[in-house]
C-alpha cells in the first residue's frame, strides 16, 4: 500500500469513527463493541472495563488478529471509540488491520443508527 493509500484509509477510518453522545447510545455502542471484539478478533479478551477493551496479544507467527477498544472523552463532553489491531505475523493479518478497524466502525455504527431509530 503506498503511503497515499495509506493516508486516504486513515482519513476513511476517522472519518467513520464511532461517537457517542448520550449515556444510553454509549451504553449500546460500547456492548456492540464488546460483541465485535468477541465474534471478530482471534484472541480472548483479557481485559474490559467502561473505557478499554483488550484481547490477549497475538499467538507467535499468528496471522490472527489481537485487538483494543478505548473509549476517549472529546471536549464537546461525547466520546469517541478508537480501535488498534496487530498480529505477530511477518506476511500480514488476517483479517487486513484496516478492514478489521472499517468492519468494527460499520458494525458498531449501525448499531448506533438501530439504538437511535428506536427512539432510546
Amino acid at each position: 500500500m503506498s503511503p497515499e493509500q495509506r493516508n486516504a484509509v486513515q482519513r476513511q477510518l476517522e472519518a467513520n469513527r464511532p461517537v457517542c453522545t448520550g449515556k444510553l447510545q454509549c451504553e449500546a455502542m460500547w456492548d456492540a463493541a464488546r460483541d465485535w471484539v468477541e465474534s471478530n478478533c482471534g484472541r480472548k479478551i483479557q481485559t474490559i472495563t467502561d473505557s478499554y477493551i483488550a484481547t490477549y496479544n497475538p499467538a507467535p507467527n499468528s496471522p490472527l488478529i489481537a485487538c483494543s477498544v478505548t473509549r476517549n472523552p472529546r471536549p464537546d463532553g461525547s466520546y469517541e471509540l478508537h480501535m488498534r489491531v496487530w498480529c505477530d505475523n511477518i506476511f500480514g493479518c488476517q483479517p487486513k488491520p484496516f478492514d478489521a478497524m472499517a468492519a468494527f466502525e460499520r458494525s458498531v455504527n449501525d448499531t448506533t443508527a438501530q439504538f437511535s431509530s428506536q427512539g432510546k
